[in-house]
């Protein structure tokens, strides 16, 4: 292989490895509410918070907001994990999003959810309905 072609052969290799790489690191609406629910599947409140607006944090406060999301992750935890997500749906206007996704059990049970997000300083966040 000549060096010119090693050097393009190279190049394209780095092309698709960052493509790659920005997929997987996706940041829209619809991966954030799959990484939310991944999150609470693996009991990571703490982590799960952050994908929370601060109007969600704010009218829930810090001990109701950790209740719900204990609460969830225990009602993911008896219905055996999460073994799929789905994205049904997703739109996008301007700074708000909303994206239904269908979550499949371990048990075989599914639930659609229906997540509201608001753009807060360049992330994606789970809101609530106006």
């Amino acid at each position: 292989m000549t060096p010119r072609v090693s050097c393009v052969a190279l190049g394209l290799t780095v092309v698709l490895g960052l493509t790659m790489a920005c997929s997987l690191l996706s940041t829209g609406p619809a991966a954030t509410v799959s990484r939310f629910y991944g999150l609470l599947e693996k009991g990571k409140i703490e982590d799960a918070q952050k994908l929370l607006s601060s109007r969600v944090v704010g009218q829930l406060g810090t001990a109701k907001m950790r209740a719900a999301l204990e609460a969830g992750a225990q009602d993911i935890s008896k219905k055996q994990g999460i073994r799929d997500i789905k994205v049904q749906k997703e739109e996008i206007q301007g700074d708000l999003a909303s994206v239904t996704v269908l979550i499949t059990y371990g048990n075989g049970s599914t639930d659609t959810e229906n997540a509201k997000l608001v753009k807060e300083r360049g992330s994606w966040k789970l809101d609530i309905s106006k």
